[in-house]
């Protein structure tokens, strides 16, 4: 049976969390995802090693995203996209960071889900 991996990635005010289970990779990310954190997100989401078969893009505890945080969400779902892996996108539920995504019409190109179990404080 596989075992779990985990990867964090932390830096002030944002962080990524990345397991691995069998196909499936969960990313969480928490904090602020803005212009200053985009490229150590991108850079995250750019190993090939996390497009398998499934991604799971846990933003519940995102409490901001800008203009430079939507562009990486998108051109990471290009990316899976592209190599042949499902990205489902559990969003903010509520915030800043859900506002942003909800004017930018992110339900429209993402796959929303609903969060599997709650979010642990």
């Amino acid at each position: 049976m596989p075992r779990p991996s985990s990867a964090p990635f932390v830096l002030p005010g944002f962080s990524v969390d990345v397991n691995r289970w069998g196909g499936c990779t969960t990313i969480a990310m928490r904090g602020e995802l803005d212009l200053a954190t985009r490229h150590h997100a991108d850079r995250v989401c750019t190993d090939r090693d996390l497009l398998r078969a499934s991604v799971l893009l846990d933003l519940r505890a995102l409490t901001f995203i800008d203009s430079q945080g939507v562009r990486m969400l998108t051109g990471f779902d290009a990316r899976c996209r592209a190599a042949g892996c499902s990205l489902q996108v559990i969003p903010p539920a509520s915030g800043t960071a859900a506002r942003m995504m909800a004017l930018q019409h992110l339900e429209r190109r993402l796959t929303y889900v609903e969060a599997p179990v709650p979010l642990a404080s």
